[in-house]
């Protein structure tokens, strides 16, 4: 576990209440929602995506493992399906949605587009004071462009509507960094 997933698995446990929604716009190699499933309570929800063959399994057998199957829904599908796959109730109700974001946009044809896609709909999704946590990592020149419009997106947020704090690496220019986007208003 790097240091940027365990601020921002700090991050999205500051901000859970009594009733939880969460969601793992971006599963991968199951890491981030083994640590997300033990924070939730009963009656609590968190949806995990990936459309990537394979992962969704994997990621489930990697939950059955450690005893946390029944904890998680899992989608083979991307993260631009957000809105279309969660409950209708969904909307405006999620605590917190994670993006860890690795650079294998450069294998979608569609690109950086299915990034923001999937950022505004996260957007319409959280409650009032929800976060979205984005850990962009920069390994190559196609994370680079989705860090780069990562960092666009959230700087055409309304400040009046959105709380946006950047993480920086060290020296400030290099990656990865790490967004906390909190909801003002709901």
């Amino acid at each position: 576990m790097t240091r940027w997933q365990e601020l921002a698995y700090l991050q999205i446990r500051q901000h859970l209440g009594e009733s939880n929604m969460l969601v793992d716009a971006t599963l991968g190699n199951g890491d981030d929602i083994l640590q997300l499933a033990p924070l939730l309570d009963i009656g609590d929800q968190l949806h995990g995506f990936d459309e990537r063959p394979g992962v969704t399994e994997a990621a489930a057998q990697r939950l059955e493992a450690a005893r946390l199957g029944g904890r998680v829904s899992l989608h083979p599908y991307d993260r631009t399906m957000l809105t279309r796959l969660l409950p209708p109730y969904a909307k405006g109700t999620v605590n917190a949605i994670l993006f860890h974001l690795g650079g294998w946009v450069a294998n979608d044809p569609r690109g950086v587009d299915t990034t923001i896609t999937a950022l505004w709909q996260a957007g319409r999704l959280l409650t009032k004071g929800g976060i979205i946590c984005v850990i962009t990592d920069g390994e190559d020149e196609a994370g680079l462009a989705e860090a780069h419009a990562v960092e666009d997106w959230a700087a055409s947020l309304s400040r009046h509507a959105w709380d946006v704090t950047i993480r920086r690496s060290h020296p400030p220019e290099s990656y990865p960094r790490l967004f906390h986007i909190v909801r003002l208003d709901n």
